[in-house]
């Protein structure tokens, strides 16, 4: 996992996050480099909340530490249609694509340079 990807990861759940919030949970467990728990936890946590870009993208990140890379993804991928800015997500899809040699990954770094251009 990046260091971008981790300091965007801990930053998005430092807002209005509660003990009881599954994301802690599961953050927890990729600090811990529990990723098979990491991703049992996210897809608990999004029976309930489908959508939650929190949760998908730290299943991407977790699926992506483990090697799964193309699961992370589809994962990344589905993150980006709901939210096509969220910079967790950006990043993460295109270390991906980047690293696979994608041309897909040329638009994402774009992007990304667009929402971090500093």
């Amino acid at each position: 996992m990046s260091n971008l990807t981790t300091a965007v990861l801990f930053a998005a759940l430092a807002f209005g996050q509660s003990a009881a919030d599954p994301a802690s949970e599961i953050a927890r467990a990729i600090r811990e480099r529990q990723y098979e728990l990491a991703v049992k936890l996210a897809r608990a946590a999004l029976a309930h909340s489908p959508n939650d870009v929190r949760i998908l993208t730290m299943e991407a990140i977790a699926n992506s530490a483990q090697g799964h890379d193309a699961d992370a993804l589809a994962e990344y991928r589905r993150v980006l249609r709901l939210a096509p800015d969220y910079l967790a997500a950006v990043e993460g899809a295109a270390q991906i694509e980047y690293k696979s040699g994608s041309q897909g990954a040329i638009s994402l770094l774009d992007h990304l340079l667009e929402l971090r251009p500093d």
